[in-house]
């Protein structure tokens, strides 16, 4: 049996940063268009070209819990954890995310539509991490491999079923 959990909607600090960067866009095409250089469409265009295949292709949107693995599905790739390397999941705050890993690098894509790839952090090295909010996170515990950070629509539905599938 398969139960899918959608990544959750993104948090007001994620929301305002994706709409300020697209106001950033359409503000370099209409000035290139009205009163700059051409140049600044063309870097407007590119820029909502990123923007949006962040959105169609690179961006998670749900995950599936199989009988063997997690599946992080996005538009062109699909990310697997097999459940048999799954020692652990629990739900995680926004502080306890700062007290247990402390200060955090992103390596991957941040603040547009949320956040997606690896951070490096000075307390547990490097994580993968898939949220699309900045709190009520799901904190999943490898046997071997990185931890993750995901922040599945339902948090506690979604842990609740991990915990029973790797039972």
């Amino acid at each position: 049996m398969i139960r899918s959990f959608r990544l959750a909607p993104m948090s007001p600090g994620f929301r305002w940063l994706t709409v300020g960067l697209w106001i950033l866009s359409a503000g370099y095409m209409v000035t290139g268009i009205f009163w700059g250089p051409r140049f600044l469409v063309v870097i407007g265009l590119f820029l909502i070209a990123i923007y949006g295949s962040v959105w169609f292709a690179w961006r998670p949107s749900h995950i599936n819990l199989t009988p063997t693995s997690i599946d992080i599905v996005s538009p062109l790739w699909l990310r697997q954890l097999a459940m048999k390397n799954v020692k652990a999941v629990r739900p995680l705050t926004q502080r306890e995310f700062r007290r247990e890993f402390g200060r955090t690098i992103r390596i991957g894509a941040g603040g547009l539509w949320g956040g997606f790839g690896w951070l490096w952090t000075a307390k547990r090295g490097t994580i993968a991490f898939y949220i699309s909010r900045q709190n009520n996170y799901v904190l999943v515990e490898p046997i071997v491999g990185k931890p993750l950070i995901i922040t599945p629509e339902k948090p506690k539905m979604f842990v609740k079923a991990l915990r029973a599938a790797i039972a």
